[in-house]
């Protein structure tokens, strides 16, 4: 199993010919492009094939769940999307999607941690002690978390108007919402 000094020393070696690549003419650089899409390819389903060959046996399950566990391991099969994001993958890319929201009103939202079924998050900047905190976490950061869903408009004009307004008028107002919705 390689070091980490030799895993290091790969990248930079990538990442060195990544760049004498973008000097190479466009033709060639298509040309070194589809070459390098043709070889993910193979490998996708050379991994795909020898993950579906493996699955059978109970004990090859075993050692391929505790082979992803390895970082270069699961990067590899990230890239191939052989195996599905992990659950802090998928909250940073639900918070990455209601990130543009909050920093309209100068919020933004870091994760702190997560231990399933439940996530830790700060909220910072103008969201820090903000009167909609509770709105803001209850309908945009949970419901994207949970759903998957983006921060849609609805979401965020609520919001503004609840930072807007003072809190006893924001009630009436979402009383009087539900009681027209109800109607």
């Amino acid at each position: 199993m390689p070091q980490a000094d030799d895993l290091a020393r790969l990248l930079r070696e990538l990442e060195a010919l990544e760049t004498l690549f973008q000097t190479w003419p466009e033709e060639s650089r298509q040309a070194t492009e589809a070459y390098r899409r043709a070889i993910d390819a193979l490998h996708r389903e050379a991994l795909r094939r020898l993950i579906g060959a493996l699955k059978s046996d109970p004990a090859a399950l075993a050692a391929m769940k505790q082979a992803v566990t390895d970082e270069v391991v699961y990067a590899v099969l990230r890239h191939h999307e052989l195996v599905k994001p992990s659950v802090n993958e998928r909250v940073e890319a639900a918070l990455q999607g209601i990130r543009p929201a909050l920093a309209t009103h100068g919020g933004d939202v870091r994760l702190v941690k997560v231990a399933p079924p439940a996530i830790e998050v700060e909220l910072t900047g103008a969201c820090d002690g903000c009167t909609s905190s509770a709105l803001t976490f209850h309908e945009g950061i949970r419901k994207a978390v949970q759903d998957g869903s983006k921060f849609d408009t609805w979401t965020s004009a609520v919001i503004i108007i609840g930072f807007a307004i003072p809190g006893f008028l924001f009630a009436i107002l979402l009383i009087i919402l539900l009681i027209y919705l109800l109607a």
